[in-house]
């Protein structure tokens, strides 16, 4: 699946505000690391306000959008170190089916503590109310993932 870096940002945003659960590992933060800091909240795995580090481990999932053709999503973290053991799973509302699996290096294909807006086209799963399940289980070096809960869809 081929994902890219969206010229322009659409106008259709949905913020992800239900929690469904969380590992005490992932937290809402302005300071993500020393490199990772935004005036906005982040969700991250490294701990509370950069204070985590790289061998904290957990799931995420929170929700609901419906999907449409393209998701975009503010992301960061370790894309090359261990990108298979960062997964991002779209997963059914209505019955937890795992809609789409991506692991991080899939979205991002590098490490990075920049913040990049990727686009992650979801057109074969379009129309599905989902809810994302982020899962970090990394210790090493970039062994964490970072995202803004405002999702822009189209």
């Amino acid at each position: 699946m081929p994902l890219t870096n969206p010229g322009l940002i659409p106008n259709t945003q949905s913020i992800l505000n239900t929690i469904i659960s969380r590992d005490s590992n992932w937290n809402l933060a302005t300071r993500v690391n020393q490199y990772v800091s935004r005036e906005t909240l982040l969700w991250t795995s490294f701990g509370v306000d950069g204070s985590g580090a790289d061998s904290l481990t957990g799931i995420l999932k929170i929700g609901y959008l419906t999907l449409q053709n393209k998701l975009h999503i503010c992301i960061a973290g370790g894309g090359l170190t261990s990108p298979t053991l960062k997964t991002v799973k779209f997963v059914r509302k209505s019955d937890d089916t795992v809609l789409l699996n991506l692991h991080l290096g899939q979205i991002l294909g590098v490490d990075t503590n920049t913040l990049i807006y990727e686009q992650i086209d979801t057109s074969s799963i379009s129309g599905n109310e989902v809810y994302l399940e982020i899962e970090d289980n990394a210790t090493e070096a970039y062994g964490w993932i970072a995202f803004s809960p405002s999702i822009f869809i189209e």
